[in-house]
């Protein structure tokens, strides 16, 4: 026999859905093979756009733009995409909305979205930043608003650099994301960072760190190795190697000028299972 189901679906954000169908899940019914029995569909669910809307992607039509030390409220959706470039120096982009998640700011394509100089990300309601395809978001000395969500999905990446990053961040079920980050401060734990998203995290601030699904967060700190002579004086050009107290060989360089040398030392590693410590180390100095 046959039968025929419907569903009423009503997204409420734009994005990838994956759709499975079981029959006979439970494997209740005898069959000759349970390997048919799942059905799989991806929705794509995307940002219907007009004429108020700011579009970049590099064409003449829609040039790459940047604003520098301006204060810029936009009541329209911003979408950076093809190979267009978006770029706050010094400078405030506030999206002006009507109700929470009325507008949207996607990056998608090989879109780049750059926030440079104390630069800022808000909105007056709740808006989602979406980052999707292969795209890429830099945060350098600058802030993402609470009321800013961030989504990153597919193959997109992220650079944070001495940021301040308030808002949330989400990595759905089909997100391969990156997100490497430097002396950041980020203010909200994540909410859903799964999939198989990967994360590279130094000398940041968070209120804790739980990844879901696949999706793994490798944590370090900066460690400073300093070489004394026997008179207690810096040593310039000494040989270092670090290596984990276990299981070997870390890194390896030259101490400078001012007999100093520092290294990004893997401290940590977080999964769904839970996390990792891996921060023993053994530091060998040598002078020829």
């Amino acid at each position: 026999g046959s039968n025929i189901t419907t569903y009423s679906w009503n997204p409420t954000q734009i994005g990838n859905y994956p759709i499975y169908v079981h029959i006979n899940r439970g494997h209740l019914f005898s069959e000759y093979s349970f390997s048919d029995n799942v059905a799989y569909k991806n929705i794509v669910v995307k940002l219907t756009t007009g004429g108020y809307d700011l579009i970049i992607d590099g064409t003449p039509a829609h040039p790459n733009l940047t604003f520098m030390g301006d204060s810029v409220p936009y009541d329209g959706n911003v979408v950076v995409c093809e190979n267009g470039t978006l770029m706050l120096d010094s400078a405030s982009l506030r999206v002006l909305q009507a109700a929470p998640n009325e507008l949207q700011i996607l990056v998608e394509d090989n879109g780049t979205l750059i926030l440079n100089g104390g630069s800022q990300i808000s909105s007056n309601y709740v808006l989602r930043l979406y980052l999707f395809g292969d795209a890429h978001l830099e945060v350098v000395g600058s802030t993402i608003d609470l009321s800013v969500g961030l989504l990153v999905d597919e193959r997109t990446t992220m650079l944070m650099e001495k940021a301040t990053i308030q808002s949330d961040i989400v990595a759905p079920s089909t997100s391969n994301a990156e997100l490497v980050a430097f002396n950041t401060s980020f203010h909200r734990s994540w909410s859903s960072f799964g999939g198989s998203a990967r994360a590279y995290l130094t000398n940041i601030s968070i209120p804790s760190i739980a990844p879901q699904d696949g999706a793994v967060v490798y944590h370090y700190r900066w460690m400073e190795v300093v070489v004394l002579d026997g008179t207690g004086a810096r040593l310039p050009n000494a040989y270092i190697n670090l290596e984990f107290l276990t299981s070997g060989a870390y890194a390896s360089g030259v101490t400078d000028a001012t007999g100093k040398l520092i290294f990004q030392a893997l401290c940590d590693e977080f999964t769904a299972s839970g996390s990792h410590f891996l921060g023993n180390y053994k530091v060998n100095a040598t002078f020829w």
